[in-house]
């Protein structure tokens, strides 16, 4: 029962995602952000028990180009973070877009990432996948926002974004069952400690 409740909230939490993508434009500046392989628009939301993983990719889409790019991945809470440890210290994070400077991991924290890329003289056009794999894991079943920013090396279109210009928002919210279990475990350790009081009230007097 709990196992198709899980199938359930996640696909509940994939369709809010088609649907926002239908209301809001998915790129900022021809940016694409794609979780677990499905277009999220910027204040999208997506549930997730706990242990889940997300994959988050990056793209430069079709009628734009990019000449470089410096991207500030931060998540909000520390019950969540980037899993990029592994192979060059980048995990499983993988460039296919060639730039003059490659693809790179510049800072690698648990809950920041900077990542960035540049061309010396040409853009890149779209569209084409600059970033793929970068691993989300939550830790448990709080609420946390990915929030993603630009640096001073983002070229569009021939234009500088802003440093610090927010990009993107992605809302990682717990399974309702989830919710349900830990509030309910919160009931019982209340009423637990409520008793253990009143029998050490009463044994005292």
């Amino acid at each position: 029962m709990n196992e198709m409740m899980d199938v359930v909230m996640k696909k509940a939490g994939l369709i809010i995602g088609i649907l926002l993508l239908a209301l809001t434009p998915a790129a900022r500046g021809g940016l694409v952000f794609t979780v677990n392989g499905t277009e999220m628009p910027d204040g999208s939301t997506i549930v997730l028990g706990p242990s889940d993983v997300i994959e988050l990719d990056l793209e430069i889409s079709e009628g734009h180009d990019i000449a470089g790019y410096a991207l500030g991945y931060t998540l909000t809470n520390p019950n969540a973070e980037f899993i990029t440890t592994g192979g060059y210290g980048y995990g499983s994070i993988s460039f296919p877009t060639i730039f003059d400077f490659p693809g790179e991991v510049y800072i690698n924290e648990p809950q920041y990432v900077e990542i960035a890329a540049r061309n010396l003289m040409e853009a890149n056009p779209g569209p084409r996948v600059l970033m793929k794999d970068l691993l989300i894991h939550k830790l448990d079943s709080t609420y946390v926002e990915l929030i993603i920013t630009a640096h001073s090396e983002t070229m569009i279109d021939g234009k500088w974004i802003p440093d610090g210009t927010l990009l993107y928002t992605l809302h990682i919210v717990p399974e309702p069952a989830t919710i349900f279990i830990v509030g309910l475990g919160g009931l019982m350790l209340h009423s637990r400690k409520k008793k253990q009081r009143e029998y050490k009230s009463n044994a005292d007097a």
